[in-house]
């Protein structure tokens, strides 16, 4: 029962871990494209990201509608945000 509770410990802690990577990759970007001065700007369809959407998530790469038709596409696991 310990090895089974320690597997899963272990499984739980490597996803969070993968997943902080992810979003610390994506923070990194959003920086970038600060420096570039693209931030808050859609990179599908080039209109800028509103603000209450940079709010909640500031390095979204795109607005709220071209992110809901990129994840009718391809759905992503783990209820990531959507960027």
């Amino acid at each position: 029962m310990d090895a089974a509770m320690d597997t899963a410990q272990d499984e739980i802690s490597s996803q969070l871990v993968e997943v902080e990577s992810r979003e610390l990759t994506q923070i990194e970007e959003a920086l970038n494209r600060i420096r570039d001065g693209h931030y808050g700007e859609c990179e599908v369809c080039d209109k800028p990201i509103p603000l209450a959407r940079l709010q909640a998530v500031p390095y979204a790469t795109s607005c709220i509608e071209c992110a809901r038709k990129q994840e009718k596409v391809s759905p992503r696991i783990m209820g990531e945000h959507l960027s």
